[in-house]
């Protein structure tokens, strides 16, 4: 029984520690950049080449 509640209390701690973080840290500007990526010059990745079921399986197969 004491382990059991041991365990609801620390998942109690966590989850509230995770909410905390959520509204007040993530949201604060001066903690974390709001910016978007796009904003910074970040470098556009290349699009994959959308394969159909059958050429997935023999891409996986033929490959080494």
């Amino acid at each position: 029984m004491p382990v059991l509640t041991i365990v609801i209390v620390m998942d109690c701690i966590f989850l509230c520690i995770y909410t905390w973080i959520n509204n007040n840290v993530l949201t604060d500007p001066t903690l974390c950049d709001q910016e978007k990526p796009e904003a910074k010059g970040a470098v556009d990745k290349k699009k994959k080449a959308k394969l159909s079921m059958g050429d997935s399986f023999k891409m996986i197969f033929t490959s080494k």
